[in-house]
């Protein structure tokens, strides 16, 4: 939900509480006060109306999206693979560039973020992704999950699969990959004991885009 449907819904809940508490005693009031009143019901009118709009927007926007990957899916599956003429990577003999895009990996490792008091030699998971540490007679270290973001170009030939950073770059051949499936907005990908989670917008596009690939 953006910022801004959040601060409409927060007005629209204060509006109703005062319309709420104007209404009983609307009949009692002066000139002024029911003019006061009136222009608050119609704030009300207003914010339901562009929150209902804004919904239907949003709804629109999400169907035509699914329609263009259901698209996308389905020219893949009948063997339309797209080429690109120009990309970062240096390509080999008989092999073309189907896809790059920019985007970032993310890696999540259990770090020491701190450390808390003293005592004994134990391991002790104090919340989700939190474990405190500790050595006999030294100090607590506490640990935390902490995900990071390495950015760079993504892309997709007909033979390998790249990611270009000068800190988490990888390559895979299609005969090295033993693992592919999307969740979410993300594409996980593995080779033997490693795998790599890559940002996507369109996941599932860029899974099929691979399988398709990798057959031929």
């Amino acid at each position: 939900m953006s910022s801004k449907m959040k601060t409409k819904i927060l007005f629209l809940i204060i509006f109703t509480f005062l319309d709420i508490g104007f209404l009983p005693r609307f009949s009692k009031y002066n000139t002024a006060n029911k003019i006061t009143a009136i222009i608050s019901f119609l704030i009300t009118l207003w914010l339901v109306l562009a929150i209902v709009k804004e919904n239907k927007k949003k709804s629109l926007e999400v169907a035509q999206q699914q329609e263009r990957v259901q698209t996308l899916i389905a020219n893949i599956r009948s063997g339309a693979i797209p080429k690109i003429e120009n990309c970062s990577l240096i390509l080999k003999d008989g092999e073309f560039a189907c896809n790059e895009v920019q985007t970032y990996i993310s890696e999540t490792k259990n770090k020491v973020v701190g450390s808390t008091g003293s005592g004994g030699g134990v391991s002790v998971r104090v919340a989700k992704g939190v474990r405190v540490h500790s050595s006999s007679g030294g100090n607590k270290k506490v640990y935390r999950d902490v995900t990071e973001k390495y950015f760079g170009s993504f892309i997709i030939t007909n033979q390998r699969i790249v990611f270009l950073n000068n800190q988490k770059g990888f390559e895979i051949p299609y005969m090295n990959l033993t693992g592919l499936f999307s969740s979410g907005k993300d594409l996980i990908v593995q080779s033997k004991n490693k795998s790599y989670i890559i940002f996507a917008n369109t996941p599932t596009v860029y899974e099929e885009l691979i399988r398709a690939v990798a057959k031929n």
